[in-house]
């Protein structure tokens, strides 16, 4: 395991601040592309959501979510592995695989393990502390795609307080969802909201009340003691797309019901009813888009969001936001315009 560099300022890791910005239109993106957008989100609101979905709907969705952050993960290697890099990489497999597992372990994946692996064959690995199981198991197959040109399959097994998880050659490239699994470009709209930086890297000043534990792979808010996770939120938005085309159209609003459950059983309402100042803020930082305007009156509430991905999750978010404030169960009406701006209206429920 490599030792990572941090700021001398506010401790957060340089990774951060070295790979990616923080702009004033509510998203996060990598410096060296910034058609690449990234967010922070909790590692048990994803695992919830994903639960919370499968009791909704009555059955799982695993695979679809597995496929989907394959395909994702795939062509971020694809840009980020140019083909001199990418011949160096299958020479050098084993320090592919734990490169990997170290930036995974930075941005609050979890830590595995090689364990095991075989050119052309398999990598067998052990995690622990994992994020969230189906989307790194979405990463591991993409990496097995990219260094060994096979298409693969899946065992997973529980051990030790962790999972085994075996990448194997074989399994049938599933044309149609992959072609469907295309991620969708949007040009964010301009802002003009200013995180205050660190002196020491930019940083949002806010990180420094995050916690790395690289050897643990746990990325921690210590603020709520919630482990995080960096990720793209591009991604996320694929694969709620595929869950709505192999689930039906209303997919959309079980997605956006099985957040606002999460957002009630996991959140405390102190977190959201300090000012809409500080929604604002924590959406920024997290880079889930800009909160351009939040009006909560006559048990109403009503909200824009420009930027705002995944649109769903954050819908989820306002309509359990407003449960917790009010008390009132709730409906709502939502419009989520082509250029990424999410418009809300919640009403206390009939």
């Amino acid at each position: 395991m490599s030792r990572i560099r941090t700021c001398s300022v506010c401790g957060v890791p340089s990774v951060y601040s070295r790979g990616h910005v923080w702009n004033d239109n509510g998203t996060i993106v990598q410096r060296r592309n910034a058609n690449n957008r990234l967010c922070l989100y909790e590692a048990e609101g994803l695992r919830k959501l994903i639960a919370n979905i499968e009791e909704l709907v009555g059955m799982p969705v695993d695979r679809i979510i597995v496929e989907g952050k394959r395909k994702a993960s795939l062509q971020y290697l694809r840009d980020a592995f140019p083909d001199f890099k990418l011949k160096m990489a299958r020479m050098l497999r084993s320090r592919v695989y734990g490169s990997l597992s170290d930036m995974g372990a930075v941005f609050g994946f979890g830590r595995y393990e090689l364990l095991d692996f075989r050119r052309k064959e398999h990598v067998k690995v052990f995690g622990r502390n994992i994020y969230c199981l189906p989307l790194l198991c979405g990463d591991l197959i993409a990496t097995f795609n990219l260094v060994e040109e096979k298409q693969a399959k899946l065992d997973i097994a529980d051990k030790d307080g962790g999972y085994e998880i075996t990448v194997r050659a074989g399994g049938e490239y599933d044309e149609e969802t992959s072609r469907r699994l295309q991620k969708s470009v949007i040009v964010p709209r301009p802002g003009d909201y200013e995180l205050e930086g660190c002196p020491g890297c930019g940083v949002p000043q806010a990180l420094k009340e995050y916690k790395w534990d690289q050897g643990e792979g746990v990325m921690t808010d210590t603020v709520t003691g919630r482990h995080m996770a960096f990720l793209g939120p591009e991604e996320i938005e694929i694969i709620l797309r595929e869950l709505e085309v192999e689930l039906g159209e209303d997919i959309p609003r079980t997605i956006v019901e099985a957040q606002r459950q999460y957002v009630i059983e996991a959140l405390g309402q102190s977190e959201f009813e300090k000012s809409p100042g500080y929604l604002r803020r924590q959406l920024a930082m997290r880079g889930l888009g800009n909160l351009v305007d939040l009006d909560l009156a006559n048990e109403r509430l009503d909200v824009v969001v420009e930027n705002a991905s995944p649109s769903l999750l954050v819908a989820g978010i306002m309509q359990g936001i407003y449960e917790l404030i009010t008390g009132n169960t709730s409906s709502y009406d939502l419009d989520r315009d082509g250029d990424g701006t999410l418009r809300m209206t919640v009403t206390r429920a009939s």
